[in-house]
């Protein structure tokens, strides 16, 4: 962990903090590091689906030309 300054009142608080202790102002590190797992949650269920449906395609298309 490692102290940073809050954006509005330059209090020190700490990286993983959600918040400003003093004032309140969300952490943006906390913020964004939640923002980006959900992103790479998002985009493996994307991907997967994109196989599946690939695999699919794939079975559709030996069924019917044998």
């Amino acid at each position: 962990m490692v102290l940073v300054e809050c954006l509005e009142c330059d209090a020190e608080i700490w990286d993983n903090a959600d918040k400003c202790h003093e004032c309140g102002t969300p952490n943006c590190s906390v913020s964004d590091r939640k923002l980006l797992e959900a992103l790479d949650k998002s985009v493996g269920k994307i991907f997967l689906f994109f196989l599946g449906f690939l695999a699919i395609m794939l079975i559709i298309a030996v069924l019917a030309f044998g």
